[in-house]
């Protein structure tokens, strides 16, 4: 047991820390792991990134676009399928 001891404290840092987690309770281990996972989310304060207006419009002008591209998709998707002569 000390020779895991060794290892963990010698290889354990804090950008890459060891848990040991006892395994004989499955529902104890989901729920160890679960709060490990979350506090380390919460430490990294993650936040949507900040744009300006300017972008802002630009993204939602490309948004209205995304339908109308993909039933353009679509009508030329079945232009192949089915030789459809469009616009002639």
């Amino acid at each position: 047991m000390t020779t895991y001891e060794e290892v963990f404290n010698h290889t354990s840092t804090e950008c890459s820390p060891w848990y040991i987690i006892p395994a004989d309770r499955k529902w104890f281990t989901r729920l160890v792991v679960s709060e490990i996972f979350c506090t380390k989310l919460k430490e990294l304060n993650l936040q949507y990134p900040r744009i300006s207006e300017d972008h802002r419009q630009k993204l939602l002008e490309a948004k209205k676009l995304l339908p109308l591209r993909f039933y353009l998709k679509v009508i030329l998707l079945w232009n192949d399928i089915y030789s459809i002569n469009i616009g002639n």
